[in-house]
């Protein structure tokens, strides 16, 4: 195990085969590995790769400038920036915003409590859940269902491949075709 109580700052690679826990801020300028679990309690800055074999765990904000790869669950209490790809094998639950600049892919369940905002290709196996706004810019893929509790508003087509059931009037503001 590794305990820092206050700044940890390291100007190239950092390895940890075991839990590393820093009560303060973190600094790592190129790669972070750790083979079990990371608690930061302030500020996580990665200026390259992040790879947490077990849960990854950080009570402030999250700031990674290329790939982040997490095993296990991820938990954010404040605001997670991902300037490249997100790659998480278990649960994500970002308390605040969750900016990805890249490829979002969750294996399983994504909780956002706030914005979530995809500017490339978004992948969730089993839950999306997000309590505000959701952008994606690009493609947004779900396999199983999508509740949306207010407003869906479309800008180009909707395709149904499968029966389309309102519970509830259908209001059409324009002309309506309907093929046999």
């Amino acid at each position: 195990n590794q305990f820092v109580k206050r700044d940890l700052q390291v100007m190239s690679n950092l390895i940890v085969n075991n839990d590393l826990v820093v009560d303060n801020n973190q600094l790592i300028k190129r790669d972070l590995i750790v083979s079990s679990n990371l608690l930061v309690n302030n500020d996580l800055i990665v200026d390259n790769n992040q790879f947490i074999k077990r849960d990854l765990t950080i009570n402030s904000n999250l700031f990674v400038n290329n790939d982040l790869v997490v095993d296990n669950n991820q938990l954010v209490k404040r605001n997670l920036t991902i300037n490249s790809n997100l790659l998480v094998n278990n649960d994500l639950i970002v308390h605040n915003n969750q900016l990805v600049k890249r490829d979002l892919q969750v294996m399983s369940n994504l909780i956002v409590n706030n914005d979530l905002i995809v500017d490339n290709n978004q992948i969730i196996k089993r839950d999306l859940t997000v309590n505000s706004n959701l952008v994606v810019n690009n493609d947004a893929q779900i396999d199983k269902n999508l509740l949306v509790k207010r407003d869906l508003v479309v800008n180009s087509n909707v395709l149904v491949y499968g029966y389309q059931i309102i519970d509830g009037e259908l209001k059409v503001k324009d002309d309506t075709i309907l093929d046999k």
